[in-house]
């Protein structure tokens, strides 16, 4: 398995980006964007060292608006739209790098059912990838996830352009299963790297407002025959109108060789490309995400769908619905279909 020389090169490779947005963020360059006159004069001192006398820092406070100088993190300010808050898109929006930020969503589900469980994974790679022993498995579990991003380099392409490190972890744990001492089913990590674009087109009364592209490397961390993972380099485009925005995103595997190949077929399940719908309706945010494999034939034409709901409960706590159709809810169930439903609370949305 290529997982380890891979994460090294990623490793390595966000270093020396890191390295480089350390370098740039010293630049005063990255003021210039920034329209309100007070914000302005702060950002320039930040840049040379010198410390903002103490008027011109509250001035340059309370120029901004209420929601944004006590906004918690993940949620959007007033006025602003969601991918200018979520990818800082415009200069009123610009976070200093290394400034940790939201990326997918961040929930727990105590309760996530399953119409059906694979207590025997095995995968296209034949006898070392596939389970033996069968596992006794609760159809009913635990489910979170954790995600974020941070900005490693500003201001490329004209202040248009950003490299960003991002991390998230989804996990599912047989919390009620005491038979098999309640372990973690499977967690998978992902760690990337992407380059947004921030751009201005009219697209049918839409907003084309980002373009990007990445490197993403998906695993589960274990060893034969439960060993899955894969590295991909996604390209997308965002486009937002009013409450709604949509993101489609296509993929392209990073191959390896036959031998250490844990899932060679699982683009014909996982899918090559994915389109994102969010909408937010005051309070509440609905989210549709669909995946396929881009092929047609009986072997290869597979897929999925999630919709997700978050509602208010207290305060900026919120309730979180997660309905789960298809293959590849996990990597273990990369090519095994299930339904699934989930309720817990969220944090962070879309």
């Amino acid at each position: 398995m290529k997982v380890a020389r891979f994460s090294r090169a990623l490793l390595v490779g966000s270093s020396l980006l890191a390295l480089s947005g350390a370098v740039r963020s010293q630049g005063v360059g990255d003021c210039v964007g920034i329209e309100n006159g007070n914000q302005r004069l702060a950002c320039y001192d930040r840049k040379v060292g010198r410390s903002a006398p103490e008027g011109a820092l509250k001035s340059a406070i309370k120029s901004m608006p209420e929601s944004e100088q006590q906004r918690p993190f993940g949620s959007t300010a007033q006025g602003v739209t969601l991918l200018d808050s979520r990818w800082e898109l415009s200069p009123e929006t610009k976070h200093p790098v290394f400034t940790l930020q939201p990326y997918k969503p961040i929930y727990f589900m105590p309760v996530f059912h399953s119409t059906k469980v694979n207590e025997a994974p095995c995968s296209a790679a034949g006898g070392r990838s596939c389970v033996t022993n069968p596992v006794n498995l609760d159809s009913t579990e635990g489910k979170y996830q954790l995600s974020f991003k941070t900005k490693l380099v500003t201001g490329l392409f004209d202040g248009k352009g950003d490299i960003w490190a991002a991390y998230t972890q989804s996990s599912r744990w047989q919390v009620y299963n005491g038979d098999i001492s309640r372990p973690f089913r499977e967690t998978n990590y992902e760690p990337e790297i992407l380059m947004t674009y921030a751009m201005d087109y009219d697209f049918f009364g839409w907003k084309a407002s980002m373009v990007g592209f990445g490197l993403n490397h998906q695993s589960n961390g274990r060893a034969d025959p439960l060993s899955r993972s894969w590295n991909r380099i996604p390209a997308f485009v965002a486009l937002q109108k009013d409450d709604w925005v949509v993101a489609v995103q296509a993929w392209h595997r990073i191959k390896e060789e036959a031998g250490e190949d844990d899932n060679p077929d699982i683009e014909d399940y996982v899918g090559r490309g994915e389109l994102l719908i969010n909408r937010r309706l005051g309070d509440h945010n609905f989210a549709l995400t669909l995946r396929h494999s881009l092929r047609f034939s009986e072997k290869t034409n597979h897929g999925s769908g999630m919709f997700e709901w978050t509602f208010p409960i207290s305060g900026y706590l919120k309730g979180y619905m997660q309905i789960f159709s298809g293959y590849g809810e996990s990597l273990i169930d990369y090519n095994f279909r299930k339904n699934a439903i989930g309720l817990g609370i969220s944090l962070v949305d879309w």
